[in-house]
């Protein structure tokens, strides 16, 4: 029999142990270079900012950041191909050209940046900056203190200066403390009424006086629920780095800390993110096997941009002659459904056609529990769930572009082709 057969495909646990085993290596080295892009994207910091103001010192400071933006560059390349790669990938090649990466850019950088610094030291505009610097973060010093402390009376113009200059300081430590530090979805929700807190206060019509005793008081709210998220956070930060590392190869990108309302949130996201990730390594590799055990009978997978159906998710033709392709569909739960289908400029079956299709259904009746065989000793078990005999009524046409003879292609072939990229295989 050979009409639509259906089965549930599973992997032998020492398959999939073994598949763990490698993504697990990725994961490792996946998360090895991220910190050196973090570390690459962080390392000119606050003071290079203040150099670059210095116009005569343009030159120097665009080496460096050429020597960052390429660096950048090539981390996050080699970052999507540990990404796009699996078992078969060369952790230890990578890894190799990973650290001679690295090495070489602390030492360009380390020549650039002394240079730089020199020539800082040298600048009296710099100079002149860091000064200001130094007296702005005095002033604001002295304001927050103001805050915290018991302050004598003043006249009223005196007072109504300080409560605006206490007011700007206070939303300038809000905004940065927003934008810099970590938190979660219910921390910023706190941080952001008392931001609203405060310019309701500030925009009353009570006197200054009172809005200086309240905006204290606020104040000293706003350093207590700081010490409490960083006191929360320091429990998550382990969660929500290993969540962070199990998403490297995800089809979205991690959600951001504060998208958390709470640890017990964060902490089911990650088991999320691992069942989802052991069941896209185990479909993958069994939509991979099918591929080449297909590939192997010469079956080549149609390029879809030679059809005008737009195929499902899962979903792959395998041509077997100019007229007639194998359609296999994998859903989400690994449940496998091979059928033969017609394949032409059209979707009308002649009857010549229709002859032709049964006889191929009935042909395929020999090569499928072949196919069984060589996918289980891939660790690829199939269990038979519904298969069907050949029957006419089972005939069906798939409209096509143009022939797809000879430009058909193995997917693995043409998704390397499509991330233009050059995966290094072990020897």
């Amino acid at each position: 029999m050979s009409g639509p057969k259906v089965d549930t495909a599973a992997l032998r646990r020492e398959r999939l142990q073994k598949l763990e085993q490698a993504r697990n290596q990725r994961l490792s080295l996946a998360g090895q270079i991220q910190s050196s892009l973090t570390q690459v994207q962080n390392c000119l910091g606050q003071e290079f900012q203040l150099i670059k103001q210095d116009a005569s010192l343009e030159a120097y400071c665009q080496k460096c950041t050429l020597l960052q933006s390429q660096c950048e560059k090539q981390l996050k390349k080699m970052l999507q191909q540990v990404k796009n790669g699996n078992e078969l990938l060369d952790i230890q090649e990578i890894s190799r050209e990973h650290t001679r990466l690295m090495q070489d850019f602390k030492e360009q950088m380390h020549i650039g940046t002394r240079v730089l610094n020199d020539k800082a030291q040298a600048s009296q505009t710099i100079q002149n900056l860091r000064r200001e610097q130094e007296r702005l973060a005095h002033t604001r010093k002295i304001i927050i203190q103001r805050m915290t402390q018991d302050t004598s009376a003043q006249d009223a113009r005196t007072l109504q200066n300080q409560v605006q200059e206490q007011y700007q300081i206070f939303q300038d430590e809000i905004a940065v403390f927003l934008e810099s530090e970590e938190m979660t979805g219910s921390h910023r929700n706190s941080v952001l009424l008392i931001r609203q807190d405060l310019d309701e206060l500030m925009h009353s019509s009570l006197d200054p006086e009172i809005r200086q005793k309240r905006m204290k008081r606020l104040f000293q709210e706003y350093q207590k629920l700081i010490m409490l998220i960083h006191t929360n956070i320091s429990g998550m930060k382990a969660i929500y780095e290993e969540y962070q590392k199990e998403c490297f190869d995800a089809s979205a990108p991690a959600l951001k800390l504060t998208e958390f309302a709470s640890k017990a949130e964060l902490e089911a996201a990650l088991l999320g993110i691992k069942e989802k990730a052991k069941n896209h390594l185990a479909q993958e590799y069994i939509r991979r096997q099918i591929d080449e055990v297909m590939a192997k009978h010469g079956y080549d997978v149609i390029r879809s941009d030679m059809l005008e159906e737009v195929n499902a998710s899962g979903q792959v033709l395998y041509g077997v002659d100019e007229g007639t392709a194998i359609n296999v569909f994998v859903s989400d739960e690994n449940q496998v459904t091979m059928r033969v289908v017609g394949i032409g400029f059209d979707t009308a079956v002649s009857e010549a056609e229709d002859e032709r299709l049964f006889q191929q259904q009935c042909a395929f009746c020999s090569m499928h529990p072949q196919i069984v065989k060589e996918l289980s000793m891939r660790g690829v078990e199939l269990q038979a769930k519904k298969h069907m005999p050949p029957d006419k009524k089972f005939n069906k046409k798939i409209k096509t572009r143009a022939k797809s003879e000879s430009e058909s292609r193995s997917r693995s072939r043409k998704e390397l082709k499509q991330q233009d990229k050059k995966v290094m295989y072990r020897s």
